[in-house]
């Protein structure tokens, strides 16, 4: 049997492993997708100069309005929040009996920290031609190669046009929104709780930090 992992507090609490990652996905999922847009939405709308009707119209193709900008970052910032913050922290308080503090947070190192960058731009070498690979991927679907194709450009063209950032206001909003925000909420659910609940079921840690690692790509559809 694995003995446990000193460095890793399992969650506490009278759910199963199973059923605890099961509605950390599913809630995160909702929350990310469903409250927190509808959120982002009610929040964004007042700082739109034209009407309802104009609204709605332009968030069908937002791209090329100036105006949509702010829109956008809101929305984005508010989804973030809710599903990758605010539901993990509902979880831990209310659900899996426990606190943010005793999902294995410790004190940063400067060394890891550094290890870590160190090895992003390694492995960043490795992305291009990845990347260039997956453009010229041909599928043997003509049909859900034009449809994956055609969500990529504009998936694509709205990433451009939310950082075209015109003031340095804008920048710092547009950091916290698109690098903040997520960074901490998805660390939060995807290594505090996830990895936390695979752990619990597996007994290893390095088969927890595959699958979790795992499971946020596939969240990411990468």
């Amino acid at each position: 049997m694995a003995q446990p992992n000193p460095t890793i507090q399992p969650i506490t609490g009278k759910l199963s492993p199973w059923l605890m990652l099961l509605i950390t996905l599913s809630l995160t999922m909702i929350g990310f997708q469903f409250v927190g847009m509808f959120l982002g939405l009610m929040a964004a709308w007042p700082l739109y100069p034209g009407g309802l009707e104009a609204f709605i119209n332009e968030l069908a193709n937002p791209v090329g309005n100036p105006a949509m900008r702010p829109v956008l970052l809101i929305m984005q910032g508010v989804a973030s929040f809710t599903g990758f913050i605010m539901v993990p922290w509902l979880l831990l308080r209310y659900v899996y009996d426990s606190q943010v503090q005793n999902i294995g947070l410790r004190k940063p190192s400067l060394m890891l920290a550094l290890l870590a960058f160190a090895i992003t731009l390694f492995f960043m070498g490795f992305n291009a031609p990845i990347i260039e690979w997956n453009k010229n991927l041909t599928l043997p679907w003509p049909a859900l190669e034009e449809t994956l194709r055609g969500l990529e450009d504009a998936l694509a063209r709205t990433s451009e046009f939310i950082t075209r950032f015109d003031s340095p206001l804008q920048l710092l909003a547009g950091l916290l929104v698109i690098a903040v925000i997520p960074g901490i909420g998805e660390e939060l659910v995807f290594r505090g709780l996830v990895q936390n609940h695979v752990y619990r079921l597996a007994g290893n840690m390095h088969v927890a930090i595959w699958v979790g690692a795992l499971l946020f790509s596939l969240f990411h559809m990468q």
